[in-house]
């Protein structure tokens, strides 16, 4: 990546206090077929930092999803 580029993911980001019967579903149907799970934004946050990125912006959108824009952490 250049260092002016942009990381984009597409993501349903769960509230952490509370569930709605979406996110609950999603999250049971990633466990039980891939192993995964839905993510908070603290853990979007984690993930994206041990992977070298750092969150700039979370956009809404009116669906579920919504959009994560990131960037490469370098050293300075």
């Amino acid at each position: 990546m250049n260092p002016k580029d942009s990381l984009l993911l597409c993501e349903i980001i769960i509230n952490d206090i509370e569930y709605n019967w979406y996110s609950l579903y999603l999250d049971m149907l990633l466990l039980s077929i891939f192993g995964g799970k839905e993510r908070t934004k603290k853990e979007f946050g984690k993930l994206l930092k041990e992977s070298g990125f750092k969150i700039i912006r979370i956009i809404k959108t009116k669906s579920f999803i919504s959009i994560i824009e990131a960037i490469k952490i370098t050293n300075v």
